[in-house]
């Protein structure tokens, strides 16, 4: 690289992993001022010089270390960004005199470096030969001075003191997580692996900013894009329609969708739009929290500009405002309309096709296909491809599926009520006869488009001011509550036709790990039959191979998840609230988040309305409430004892297959929001396909 250049058009962003800031903030102040000034030569001439600044060696090469007296500053650059990484008390030898293996990992998770595939050993929190729980004490006592110095507030101190393990200070209740991460940082030392895998953030004042953060003044910071991911942030105004974003878990889809909502408002007020109205729309309320939350990041006062809520609370207004609004049904009263409906199906071929069915396939047609899609007639019904539906249905049983599908109709307005596919549908219609009284929105960006079904979308597409401005991301692996997903279908099928279109693709996977999501495809491939579509994904991080065991009883159970949960995130350097379990059933989850508070783990069961993250506790979700969520360590769990799934027997086994499929898409999703480490627990001696395809080669299987 050229030294010569003129540093006002060569200048680096500065950029740096959340360790980083950590580490700046415990510095001495008397050498932070030194560390800055050097730092802010890295911005020009990162080149290693090898004097001040040296490349470090090995599978770690990229690294780059700089001198500051005592202080070493570990830093990565490329052509545009300076990250750093850590800054440490080291002599200038420490690094070429220890292999990179014993610098760079941790505990048993082998992550030094891009090691083969499916290497990493058993994490010493899993093996079964060792059933007590590991305890890691801590190398000096907290101390006051010691709570003082890393700015603990005093209401923390007297918990704080009794903490003697690093265990027990990673799950300490009712202490914020940034204030145990601190402690655990001074104690603990992380590995620049582990460090590699933080998400990156810009300093966007550059080091004036890290300096005002070092000096306690708080500076928002935006998470730094990686190159493939900027790529599809930009907004081209004069586009044919709509866009649509593909990728694989972890790949960045609602990050880029976030920006892309900042693009938007840029680009409208150039074109005269001084005051732009956005619509983020999310699938489910959970993911709308967090959204929410990282919007007022992104975007600061601008914020108030984007309106972000679930699809059907939108289609709620829009039947509102029309006077149309109907109550959804209550589940026991929902029930009973459906048993009425199957007894009052009269005739030897009609009374045969609901046996052979059963109740959950029927109304899933009805309501997916049927309401969800928006079908109108009989004879819509009859040429409607159904695709992701495996049961294949003739005219005469398509014939009874639509009698009882207007018997339903019937039997929900007499009780004065509608489901959420009624509901979309009708606010669809409503937005499309220009009847809507809710105003469009000058652009709309959909997060999880795969699971809205088409009238949803419909209705997404009218309320947007033009169709080149709707934005959406979509993975059609991650569908669980639609029959199919395809982008075609979307442009063509009952929604805006001749809008045109275009599909862009994000390909390396930044969030999770390569042996979490491998493991986890092969799983989903291995229900469906069939090798999944070819995925040109690309993998950054690499870590211990996901863990599936089979148990038979409730407390094993409840002590494998305490167990797990404390050793992943001890080993990850993570508080124990940046676990999740997720289980099937509300009951399941009231009853594991108790057991583990009785094992000294804090958790709380939440589910999708009242969600909203918990310092340093456990969160305990339903497996569709966690869509779109994302978490370090996570264990599906909750099936030992569950009624989960709930279907019926004696239907036909065509109809028990579809069914079963859709199911593993739902572990599929819950399994693929792990970043870093994942469990799964089986119930032991049940052979149904739901738990069976854990390759040993892609899964830690005991």
């Amino acid at each position: 690289m050229m030294r010569g250049r003129d540093p006002a058009k060569s200048a680096r962003t500065i950029s740096f992993k959340p360790n980083f800031a950590k580490d700046l903030r415990r510095l001495p102040n008397t050498q932070v001022a030194r560390v800055m000034s050097k730092i802010s030569t890295l911005a020009v001439h990162p080149e290693a010089d090898a004097k001040v600044r040296k490349r470090m060696k090995g599978e770690w090469a990229a690294f780059q270390r700089l001198r500051s007296g005592d202080y070493r500053v570990i830093y990565a650059f490329d052509e545009t960004s300076v990250s750093l990484y850590s800054v440490r008390l080291r002599a200038d030898d420490t690094y070429d005199s220890m292999p990179a293996a014993e610098i760079f990992s941790h505990g048993t998770f082998d992550l030094a470096g891009p090691t083969a595939a499916y290497a990493a050993p058993v994490p010493r929190w899993m093996q079964q030969a060792e059933p007590r729980e590991e305890v890691t004490p801590l190398p000096e006592p907290v101390t006051e001075a010691l709570l003082k110095a890393l700015d603990v507030p005093p209401q923390y101190h007297a918990r704080l003191a009794e903490v003697d393990s690093q265990e027990a200070l990673l799950g300490c209740p009712g202490v914020p997580d940034h204030h145990l991460l601190a402690i655990d940082g001074h104690m603990f030392e992380k590995p620049l692996a582990l460090v590699d895998a933080e998400p990156t953030y810009v300093a966007t004042g550059g080091v004036d900013d890290l300096l005002r953060y070092a000096q306690g003044e708080l500076v928002p910071f935006l998470l730094k894009l990686h190159p493939e991911q900027e790529r599809h942030v930009a907004w081209t105004p004069d586009a044919d329609g709509p866009t649509l974003l593909k990728g694989g878990p972890g790949t960045g889809k609602t990050t880029v969708a976030l920006y892309r909502a900042r693009e938007m408002i840029r680009a409208l007020r150039e074109q005269g739009h001084p005051e732009p109205r956005i619509l983020f729309a999310t699938f489910t309320k959970a993911l709308g929290t967090f959204a929410g939350e990282l919007l007022e990041s992104l975007l600061g006062d601008d914020a108030r500009l984007v309106d972000v809520r679930t699809v059907d609370s939108l289609a709620w207004q829009v039947l509102t405002a029309s006077g149309a609004l109907l109550r959804r049904p209550e589940p026991e009263e929902k029930r009973e309309i459906r048993r009425r409906i199957l007894s009052d199906l009269v005739g030897p071929e009609q009374s045969s096709v609901p046996e052979r069915l059963g109740e959950a396939f029927l109304f899933t047609e009805i309501e997916v296909v049927i309401q969800g899609r928006g079908i109108r007639t009989l004879a819509e019904y009859l040429a409607e491809p159904r695709p992701g539906r495996r049961v294949p249905l003739d005219e005469a049983a398509r014939r009874v599926v639509w009698a009882a599908h207007e018997a339903y109709e019937r039997a929900l307005a007499e009780a004065g009520c509608r489901t959420w596919q009624q509901a979309r549908a009708s606010a669809a219609s409503l937005a499309a006869s220009g009847g809507c009284p809710v105003r469009p929105y000058d652009a709309v960006i959909v997060d999880e488009l795969q699971d809205l079904g088409a009238s949803a979308i419909r209705l997404l597409l009218e309320l947007c001011a033009e169709p080149n401005r709707l934005f959406a991301a979509a993975d059609e692996n991650q569908s669980i509550h639609t029959a199919s997903f395809s982008w075609d279908d979307v442009l063509t099928h009952r929604t805006v036709v001749g809008v045109g279109g275009r599909v862009e693709t994000l390909t390396a996977t930044h969030r999770s790990t390569e042996q979490i999501i491998e493991g986890a495809r092969d799983y989903l491939a291995a229900g469906l039959g069939e090798a999944l579509a070819p995925d040109p994904q690309r993998y950054v991080h690499s870590g211990p191979l996901p863990v599936v065991r089979a148990l038979d009883d409730v407390d094993d159970e409840a002590d494998l998840l305490a167990r797990y949960l404390r050793g992943a995130t001890r080993d990850l350097h993570f508080t124990v609230g940046s676990s999740a379990v997720l289980v099937p059933h509300s009951s399941d989850g009231r009853r594991i988040a108790e057991a583990l508070e009785k094992r000294g783990v804090p958790a709380v069961f939440q589910n999708s309305r009242n969600f909203e993250f918990d310092d340093n506790t456990v969160q305990v979700l339903p497996l569709r409430a966690a869509k779109g969520l994302e978490f370090p360590v996570v264990a599906v769990a909750g099936f030992i004892g569950s009624t989960y799934p709930d279907f019926p027997s004696g239907v036909d086994d065509d109809a028990q297959t579809d069914l079963l499929v859709r199911e593993r898409r739902t572990l599929f999703v819950a399994a693929t929001r792990a970043m870093r480490a994942l469990l799964v627990v089986t119930p032991k001696g049940d052979d149904s396909m739901l738990f069976d395809g854990f390759d040993s080669k892609l899964w830690n299987t005991g």
